[in-house]
């Protein structure tokens, strides 16, 4: 069985409002966007489709927790970074990354591939800090990536895309989605209460535990 390196990342719009963009580039790349993908007739006006997408694209977007663990025997041990200050969270954690490089572990996450994984090196490339090798992607083909992706692993099963939330519940494990959820983030960051996107995001990481271990990806 694998050695797993379960995370997750919860993400705000760098914003609190559309209407407190101050950078005139990112209100034109966003403008544009609205206009492109005709939001306007899915959400009605643009402050709405605002706070629906920004937490979604990190150009938009911002890290504002990242919530990791691994097994000690029996035991799930979980850790966070979180708070308002991106960089610090990103370095951080890549620090983090660099020692499990050199570990006999592999990334797991859900839909880490499409979400996680890229928001990830999209921030460290803008902050300019060297990824860790585990997460250096762009020159490994598909089986030299040690990252085990729970929804595309699910997806191949039982062939259509399901929330963590359903996983959960087919494999009768606690969701982790019952004080708060992924949409409410944006507002409670900017309510300043990050130990409650903290405790949100490691209770997500600690179902991932449970799940891994319930579809025996671990032993």
């Amino acid at each position: 069985m694998r050695e797993l390196f379960f995370w997750d990342i919860e993400s705000a719009g760098k914003w609190k409002t559309y209407h407190h963009i101050d950078d005139p580039k990112a209100k034109e790349l966003f403008d544009k966007k609205y206009e492109k993908w005709e939001w306007e007739k899915k959400y009605g006006n643009i402050e709405t489709a605002y706070l629906e997408n920004a937490p979604i694209f990190s150009t938009f977007g911002s890290i504002c927790c990242i919530s990791y663990g691994w097994f000690d025997g029996d035991n799930k041990i979980i850790k966070s970074i979180y708070g308002d200050a991106e960089k610090d969270i990103v370095s951080k954690f890549n620090q983090v990354l660099i020692k499990v490089s050199e570990k006999n572990l592999d990334l797991c996450g859900y839909r880490i591939i499409n979400y996680d994984v890229p928001w990830l090196l999209h921030k460290l490339h803008s902050y300019g800090i060297k990824p860790a090798e585990i997460i250096s992607i762009y020159d490994k083909k598909p089986w030299e990536m040690r990252i085990v992706d729970i929804s595309e692993l699910w997806k191949q099963k039982f062939a259509y895309s399901s929330t963590f939330d359903e996983v959960c519940y087919e494999l009768s494990i606690k969701s982790p989605k019952t004080d708060m959820n992924g949409s409410e983030v944006h507002n409670t960051f900017w309510n300043g209460d990050y130990v409650k996107i903290k405790t949100y995001c490691e209770s997500d990481v600690s179902a991932l535990f449970d799940v891994s271990r319930k579809m025996m990806i671990i032993s």
